[in-house]
């Protein structure tokens, strides 16, 4: 275990707190890293950016940063549910927030493949055959899509078959009727629709997806519809006048139907009350590529 190392105005030394007389002040390591001092700019060395000095029992060494990993990146934002989906057997997909969204594997997608992060051993979950999807039950916490509220997906795939027709990505939908909100692959483009209860709907769309992986986000802040892909804007609209009813089906990864099958894989799966600013969305890519 460390202790830190102080500056000793009297003694005009650096030592120990235990060693040392007040005034103290902690010692840095500059931002250029180059030398230790106390962290105030001066003429030489104007940057006031510094990492603490501790000893280590046998020497002094500094403070080097804890690295992020992708999910306590996810959890400092803050989402309703997030599923990392890297479980290897069973038919439980956990929610790691700890708020209690698990969900489901329907019809037995293959677990424990690799997953899509670099530099992380999680694995994911693939579904390539009909009706072999991921299922998580209606929450209160998910009427983030209902009416014009606020809301975020995120989700990192491997698109085994671009430009097949109609991969459905992700669905919350009402329990009957049409009203739901997806994302979804197909042809000719790749898209965010919103539907309400009479069929009417909205939807911004983008070039189809190629092949291999990609991290999807469609974000919806009461009047801006926006689509990323891999960190960045792919697409926006503002279908402000549009008002979904209540949307109490599951939210799905994939399909529950034959004919509008999503084949690849699936990892790191994320829903916020709120739409993520770019911002956020480009230090995620950022984070599980690096």
């Amino acid at each position: 275990m460390g202790r830190v190392k102080v500056y000793n105005n009297t003694t005009a030394a650096w030592g120990y707190a235990a060693a040392v007389s007040a005034p103290k002040r902690m010692k840095a390591y500059t931002a250029a890293g180059t030398a230790w001092h106390y962290p105030v700019p001066t003429a030489a060395d104007p940057t006031s950016t510094g990492r603490l000095k501790v000893w280590n029992g046998a020497a002094w060494e500094r403070i080097e940063p804890m690295p992020v990993t992708y999910r306590a990146a996810v959890l400092a934002l803050s989402p309703i549910a997030y599923w990392r989906l890297g479980e290897a057997s069973g038919t439980s997909a956990a929610d790691a927030t700890g708020h209690g969204h698990t969900g489901t594997y329907v019809n037995s997608p293959t677990l424990g493949v690799t997953g899509l992060l670099t530099g992380d051993a999680d694995t994911a979950v693939t579904c390539v055959n009909p009706n072999v999807y991921i299922s998580v039950p209606d929450h209160a916490d998910f009427d983030c899509f209902e009416a014009r509220n606020p809301w975020t997906f995120a989700v990192w795939i491997d698109n085994h078959t671009p430009n097949a027709d109609y991969q459905r990505l992700f669905r919350k939908s009402a329990a009957t009727g049409p009203a739901k909100v997806e994302i979804l692959s197909q042809e000719t483009s790749f898209l965010i629709q919103r539907y309400d209860a009479s069929g009417g709907y909205s939807a911004v769309g983008a070039a189809p997806l190629t092949a291999g992986r990609h991290l999807v986000f469609g974000t919806y802040d009461g009047a801006n519809l926006r689509l990323y892909l891999d960190g960045a804007m792919a697409a926006a609209a503002a279908p402000a006048t549009l008002t979904l009813p209540a949307l109490a089906g599951a939210i799905t990864f994939g399909t529950d139907g034959y004919w509008d099958c999503f084949s690849g894989t699936y990892d790191e799966g994320a829903v916020w009350g709120r739409a993520l600013t770019s911002g956020e969305i480009a230090s995620l890519w950022t984070e599980g590529t690096t």
